[in-house]
């Protein structure tokens, strides 16, 4: 018995612990948390500004990002940077963000880039397409050089619940993320937990 308690248990955590994990691709400047993978794609490259080189004060760069809903789940999509050294963040303050829809129109900025970013909501199924674009002030009197191990871009997708299902309250937290993997490890360790009770009982 004691043995199938420490199973289960290991079983919880490490299910836990994926759940809140974050995602870093190899050689990017992107990280993302939670859920967020599932509905990004920055377009032909895993890089969002990392990858460009010489940056030089009054530049703008942009990037194309695709975002959809693979699983028709509804979702709020936000980004924001870190710098990856303290003596990198005086850069984030050099740097302004524009969010831009299709057509190129402007729909959000900031000066602010270590807070959340507003990007768009989902609804099930959807696909857009946005350009982010950053501006490099042009009283900066040194080369950048790069972004590149200086700044990351975090995303993170907030899942928006169906409300209209009795017993689910209205959350504003990552709920599916944390719901279902929890559910799918703790049936897991049910069943593990029938399977070594049924073989303890014929040894």
């Amino acid at each position: 018995m004691k043995k199938t308690v420490i199973v289960c248990f290991i079983s919880v955590l490490i299910g836990v612990l994926l759940t809140f994990s974050t995602v870093r691709a190899a050689g990017s400047d992107v990280v993302f948390e939670g859920s967020a993978k599932n509905f990004i794609d920055i377009r032909n490259s895993n890089c969002l500004f990392g990858n460009f080189n010489d940056l030089y004060p009054g530049i703008d760069l942009t990037r194309t990002l695709d975002i959809h809903d693979p699983s028709s789940r509804n979702a709020q999509i936000y980004i924001r940077a870190r710098a990856v050294k303290s003596e990198y963040q005086p850069l984030l303050k050099q740097m302004s963000l524009y969010v831009l829809d299709e057509s190129g129109r402007i729909i959000s900025s900031t000066n602010d880039l270590s807070q959340k970013i507003f990007l768009c909501e989902l609804e099930g199924g959807q696909e857009k397409s946005l350009k982010l674009r950053i501006h490099i002030n042009s009283k900066m009197s040194d080369q950048l050089n790069s972004t590149y191990q200086k700044i990351e871009w975090i995303f993170s997708a907030n899942e928006i619940t169906d409300t209209s299902i009795a017993g689910i309250p209205k959350t504003n937290g990552n709920y599916n993320s944390v719901v279902y993997p929890v559910t799918v490890i703790s049936l897991v360790s049910f069943l593990l937990t029938l399977i070594l009770s049924e073989r303890t009982r014929y040894l």
